[in-house]
C-alpha cells in the first residue's frame, strides 16, 4: 500500500469539517500499473495495513511521515525536538536505504514541527536536519502545528526522492532566483529542484531576502506575493504556471 502522513490540525476550512485527504498516483503512459516496491524496516512506528513506510514506483521514492516513536509505540526523547529530529532523520535514511537511495537523492522534504511560527521553534531542528544534506540540497517546506498526536511529540518529516530503478543517480539542477527570499540562518535547501521530468518547489512565502515578513497580517497580499515567488522559481527552470500539476496551500485561519 501507499505511504501516509497524518497531520493533526486545530481547524479545517469550515466549522464541523474534521478531515481532508489528498493523494498522488502513478501509472505508465500507455495505461498499465507500474511495479511497486515497499519498505517497512524493523524498529519503526507500527502502521496499520496496508500502509507502508516507504514506496518505490519507477524512479520515484516516497517516504511517509516519520515520527520519534519506536516499534512498541513509545515516544522517544519527550519534548526534545533536537534529539527527536535526529531520530526522525535516521529513520528517513533507513527507509531510503531499503529502496536503494540516500539523502543525496532527496528532491523534497516536508516537516511539521510543534510551534507557533517563532524562530526559536524551528531553528534548532532545522540545523540538525540540514546536517544530513550536502549542498545543493532539496526543496523544503516547514509547517508549525500547535500539537502532534501525543504530548511531548515535536516533529514529523517526510521526503520524496528520485533514483533510477537500475541504481544510477539521476541528474539534478537547482535554482535560487536573484533577490529571492531566504531563511535567517543558512540552510542547504533550494527553492526549485529539477530531476528528470519532475520539478519540485519548496514552500513559497512572503519574505524578503533577509527573512522579514512582507505585508504582515494581509492574507490576500501575501498570497499574491507567494504566487509571484512560484512564478519566478518556475521561470528560472524555463517553466510557467501552465506546467504546474500540484499545489498545496497552508494558511492561518480559524475555519
Amino acid at each position: 500500500g501507499p505511504v501516509v502522513s497524518a497531520v493533526p490540525l486545530p481547524a479545517l476550512a469550515y466549522p464541523g469539517m474534521l478531515v481532508e485527504i489528498e493523494a498522488v498516483a502513478m501509472r505508465a503512459k500507455d495505461g498499465p500499473a507500474l511495479s511497486r516496491m515497499a519498505a517497512d524496516p524493523a524498529g519503526l512506528t507500527p502502521l496499520p495495513a496496508p500502509f507502508s513506510h516507504g514506496l518505490r514506483c519507477g524512479d520515484m521514492i516516497f517516504v511517509g511521515g516519520q515520527d520519534p516513536v519506536d516499534a512498541q509505540g513509545r515516544l522517544e526523547h519527550e519534548d526534545d525536538i533536537l534529539l527527536q529530529m535526529a531520530g526522525v532523520m535516521d529513520r528517513l535514511g533507513t527507509v531510503l536505504g531499503r529502496l536503494g537511495a540516500d539523502f543525496d537523492d532527496v528532491v523534497k522534504i516536508k516537516n511539521w514541527y510543534r510551534g507557533a511560527g517563532q524562530f526559536e521553534d524551528w531553528e534548532g531542528a532545522a540545523r540538525v536536519r540540514a546536517a544530513y544534506f550536502r549542498e545543493p540540497g532539496p526543496a523544503a517546506t516547514g509547517i508549525p502545528l500547535p500539537r502532534h498526536w501525543r504530548d511531548g511529540h515535536c516533529i514529523r518529516s517526510e521526503v520524496i526522492a528520485m533514483r533510477a530503478a537500475a541504481g544510477a543517480r539521476l541528474p539534478k539542477s537547482h535554482v535560487w532566483p536573484a533577490g529571492h527570499w531566504d531563511w535567517p540562518i543558512h540552510l542547504p535547501y533550494k527553492h526549485g529542484v529539477r530531476c528528470g521530468d519532475m520539478v519540485f518547489l519548496g514552500g513559497q512565502v512572503a519574505l524578503t531576502p533577509q527573512g522579514a515578513v512582507i505585508e504582515p497580517g494581509d492574507l490576500v497580499a501575501q498570497t499574491r506575493i507567494s504566487m509571484e515567488m512560484i512564478r519566478r522559481v518556475l521561470g528560472a527552470l524555463g517553466l510557467g504556471f501552465d506546467d504546474a500539476v500540484k499545489v498545496t496551500a497552508y494558511y492561518e485561519g480559524g475555519a
